[in-house]
């Protein structure tokens, strides 16, 4: 009998999780749409964890142990931060965040060199780390209505950024955006 490789356990009105004993080729589980407030500690998942629109106040820091993970959702929490070990997270291709109440990102958010997309939506965060620029493979940045004020300069230079979302962000001020636009990359204003 082959392992279950996908869980799906979303939209259960689910308060807690089951120990995840034995499932150790998980490739997808989604519990989103819950009522979660804690997470057990979790298999090695090696492609797909959405954590979406529950109670979650924080992310357990065991979960930047899950180094093969390509795509995370934890939007709809009130986590309001990353663990400072996100960027243990290497294998991330797709970061979605939105409607979480996050302040600031962690500098460690630079160390996800894999990142593809990163959204940020319907936060608070006032300004970027300088380490957003070590994101080499970036290709969609999405930060609107975050109340920004300051981009650093280092984005300019990410070398497959193509789409930058910042609407919504009526105090941001950063004057190399049109240069970013020069190169081919949509900027939404």
């Amino acid at each position: 009998m082959r392992a279950s490789r996908v869980l799906n356990l979303s939209e259960s009105a689910l308060t807690e999780l089951p120990p995840f004993d034995g499932l150790t080729e998980l490739h997808m589980l989604d519990v989103g749409h819950n009522r979660l407030t804690a997470l057990p500690p979790l298999p090695d998942i090696s492609g797909y964890l959405y954590l979406h629109d529950n109670a979650l106040p924080s992310l357990p820091d065991a979960l930047c142990d899950l180094s093969r993970l390509r795509y995370l959702n934890v939007s709809g929490n009130a986590i309001h931060e990353l663990p400072a070990r996100i960027g243990h997270m290497r294998g991330l291709v797709e970061l979605r965040a939105e409607r979480c109440g996050l302040t600031t990102l962690p500098t460690s958010i630079g160390q996800l060199r894999a990142l593809h997309e990163l959204a940020l939506r319907d936060n608070a965060i006032g300004e970027l780390p300088p380490a957003i620029g070590e994101l080499m493979n970036l290709h969609r940045l999405d930060l609107r209505n975050n109340g920004m004020r300051y981009l650093p300069p280092s984005l300019a230079d990410l070398p497959h950024l193509d789409k930058l979302d910042l609407r919504w962000n009526p105090d941001l001020k950063a004057t190399w955006l049109d240069g970013l636009e020069r190169r081919g990359c949509v900027v939404w204003r």
